[in-house]
């Protein structure tokens, strides 16, 4: 939970999001509506990576094979 508080996502934006809405070049997370569910706002919005959130993102793409 701690990196979710790092990322500054209500946690419904964490569950939807897809590995194109992270964005490693601009270190930043696109929040988008997707087919199925629209965010609080209804906006979509970019949220900046801290380090902490990035490495753990870029670590675990690595993991998994880099989807």
């Amino acid at each position: 939970m701690t990196k979710l508080a790092d990322s500054g996502m209500w946690i419904g934006e964490f569950t939807w999001l897809i590995w194109d809405d992270i964005d490693f070049e601009r270190n930043v997370i696109q929040i988008r509506p997707k087919d199925s569910w629209t965010p609080k706002s209804g906006d979509q919005r970019a949220v900046p990576m801290t380090p902490r959130v990035f490495e753990l993102l870029k670590s675990y793409r690595e993991i998994i094979g880099g989807c």
